[in-house]
């Protein structure tokens, strides 16, 4: 398995009568997304997966707070669904009740409309193993600010405009 789409953790996951795991591959999802998505007047802070606690949750809000705080964000575009769906809402609820967007799962022909409502992504995610999301973003001209690991640091090389590390 090559190094950049899969951590050591999930090559160690791989069923052990796999003798040669050179036969392995990793296919991504083929994603039809417009050029460019016109970008919103205000700014929207995006949120785009599976809302669960392997996301950095936590880290999102708390980066979210600090935002808000310093007005860098005036509303909040979430995407998505998953086990922590009720808490995350009620979280960025007592942010900015008011400025919640909250589209739920999307479809790949639906995704543009919630990528022309941000203005950044913000993927607070610890491991990426393929980084859909922020490929989806990127492709329609939409920045996103990652969380530094594999995924988000190689796609930094490739669309350095876009794609942004902390």
């Amino acid at each position: 398995c090559s190094s950049d789409l899969v951590n050591q953790e999930q090559v160690d996951c791989l069923p052990v009568k796999i003798k040669d795991r050179k036969l392995i591959s990793i296919i991504p999802i083929p994603v039809q997304i417009p050029a460019q998505t016109k970008r919103p007047k205000s700014k929207a802070l995006g949120f785009l997966g599976r809302i669960h606690n392997e996301r950095g949750l936590e880290e999102w809000l708390k980066i979210s707070i600090e935002l808000e705080r310093i007005q860098l964000v005036d509303e909040f575009v979430i995407v998505g669904d998953g086990i922590e769906r009720i808490w995350f809402i009620n979280e960025i609820s007592k942010i900015k009740p008011s400025k919640l967007s909250y589209c739920g799962f999307l479809n790949n022909s639906d995704i543009h409309m919630a990528f022309s409502k941000m203005s950044v992504l913000l993927s607070s995610a610890p491991d990426e193993t393929y980084g859909l999301a922020i490929r989806e973003a990127a492709l329609s001209g939409v920045p996103v600010v990652a969380r530094l690991n594999n995924v988000p640091e190689r796609l930094r090389s490739e669309i350095p405009e876009l794609v942004f590390v902390y």
